[in-house]
């Protein structure tokens, strides 16, 4: 008779993820992680009779547990019928405690393995209560086993050390050689094989590393994002798009490699490209002239830039949308009353080497309030407060009659702002300050609160990592993948109409 199977068990999110860990924990009962892995399987479509058979129990027995399922939820895995006499639940504390003595010492007076005395002794419990422990979570060894065997006379696994791809083949019933098939898919093996694989792997708490999970595609999985560190460190902007594009690397099965080497040593990054450790790579503080570009391209090595180079043309990019950013700041300064502005940038050495945004939105601004009519005066600014400051005074010298700023410069916003109050300009009633790109938790921390312009930069990372694993996976079009976003203007304490 052919099997047929039941519909699909239905299950919400947050019951696939409480399956999910009762089915890999390691402290709870056997009972219960069998029934969470059954529950499991019958959600992804397994017939009854082949959950019945990968558990160890009949089929009756399956149905049982999908409908307490239905009726009590995940309270009902692993919950024993009233009657049937079995021994109260341990302490979770007692079975995580005895587990863990278990796998990370070594049973005293140089013994190969411990004895339900000498844990007890050691864990301060019975000895009835670590051989139940044991029992339940198969570690007990047999009736007539000889110390330092198992029952199928191989030496038992090793206390306290990391499994390895032997123990979880001893665990399943397999070879080294068809554990390793099961994890990379070099080889055809039954699927009831490679469940086995999989759950002993569980069992033991076996993580293969990211380039054996990878090598079934021919892939490490990984992603390396190129952020040239140079002098300065990271600052929250930066962040804002290096987590945006690791939390979506991660929802789609990839890691990313923060590779911070300077962009001039290039010998680094050819090893980086060509030793296979990465599936592709994210290019960040993207220069004009970015002799990257060619190491990337002459390696094959598949890559997407967040930024853009003077002339990208047939590369995939995700980059701000300059133009309009400097339009929406100028013209909002202007639409308060502001003809005399002044824009603070990155410092020289970054203009020099020819960093694209700052080039771009420099070259906007002045186009902005060029065709805004209003005056702008540019100049260069130290990554720091005490730079901020300095600009200021620059600023005014330069110009005593600008009544508002626009700064590209996280860390020197702040010292902007303190000197304008140093020279008596109340903020926002004698002096305005705007800021571009700059992140939302930075902007709310400042006193007062920063106006700022600027697109989504975790949006942004999300989006170059999505456009990196399509063109590595095939499913990006042959055409060149080009994105611009659009800034956001965000009104906060910092700007208000031009004082008289």
């Amino acid at each position: 008779m052919p099997i047929v199977p039941a519909a699909p068990l239905a299950l919400s999110t947050d019951q696939r993820a409480e399956l999910v860990r009762m089915a890999t924990s390691a402290v709870l009962p056997q009972r219960r992680v069998v029934q969470a892995r059954a529950l499991l399987w019958a959600a992804d479509g397994v017939a009854n009779e082949e959950i019945a058979r990968r558990a160890g129990v009949d089929s009756d027995t399956v149905r049982r547990w999908r409908k307490r399922f239905a009726d009590d939820g995940t309270a009902g895995v692993g919950s024993v019928a009233k009657g049937r006499g079995r021994k109260p639940s341990l302490p979770p504390g007692t079975v995580a405690e005895v587990l863990r003595l278990t796998r990370t010492e070594s049973p005293p007076g140089g013994a190969q393995r411990w004895s339900t005395r000498s844990m007890a002794a050691r864990a301060g419990v019975g000895k009835d209560t670590v051989a139940r422990i044991w029992a339940e979570h198969g570690r007990t060894p047999r009736q007539g086993e000889a110390p330092g065997e198992t029952a199928a006379g191989a030496a038992p696994e090793p206390v306290g050390a990391v499994p390895t791809m032997a123990d979880v083949a001893r665990r399943a019933g397999v070879s080294v050689s068809t554990v390793s098939y099961a994890m990379t898919g070099a080889r055809p093996i039954a699927e009831v094989t490679r469940e086995r694989v999989r759950w002993a792997m569980l069992d033991l708490g076996y993580t293969p590393n990211a380039l054996a999970r990878g090598l079934r595609g021919k892939r490490s999985r990984i992603l390396a994002v190129l952020f040239p560190k140079n002098e300065w460190h990271i600052d929250l902007g930066s962040m804002e798009y290096i987590l945006g594009a690791s939390d979506h690397a991660q929802q789609r099965g990839y890691h990313l490699l923060l590779w911070t080497t300077g962009a001039e040593q290039l010998d680094d990054l050819a090893g980086l490209a060509r030793q296979g450790l990465v599936d592709g790579a994210l290019l960040m503080e993207v220069r004009l002239e970015d002799p990257r570009i060619d190491v990337l391209r002459d390696s094959r090595l598949t890559f997407t830039m967040l930024g853009r180079n003077a002339g990208p043309g047939d590369l995939d990019y995700v980059d701000t949308n300059f133009d309009q950013c400097a339009t929406l700041a100028v013209e909002h300064l202007a639409g308060l009353g502001h003809r005399d502005l002044g824009f603070v940038h990155q410092n020289a050495a970054t203009i020099e080497s020819g960093r694209g945004n700052a080039i771009r939105l420099r070259d906007c601004m002045v186009r902005a309030a060029r065709e805004a009519d209003v005056t702008l005066t540019a100049l260069t600014c130290s990554r720091s407060v005490e730079g901020g400051r300095q600009a200021f005074a620059e600023l005014i010298a330069a110009d005593p009659r600008t009544t508002a700023v626009i700064a590209f410069n996280e860390q020197a916003t702040p010292g902007l702002m303190a000197a304008a109050a140093d020279t008596g300009r109340r903020i926002p009633g004698d002096f305005s300050v705007l800021a571009v790109d700059m992140p939302a938790q930075a902007a709310r921390m400042a006193t007062p609160t920063v106006t700022t312009v600027g697109p989504g930069a975790a949006a942004m990372g999300k989006a170059a990592v999505e456009m990196l694993i399509r063109r590595i996976e095939g499913g990006q079009p042959a055409r060149p993948a080009q994105v611009l976003f659009d800034g956001e203007l965000t009104v906060r304490a910092s700007s208000g109409p031009r004082g008289r």
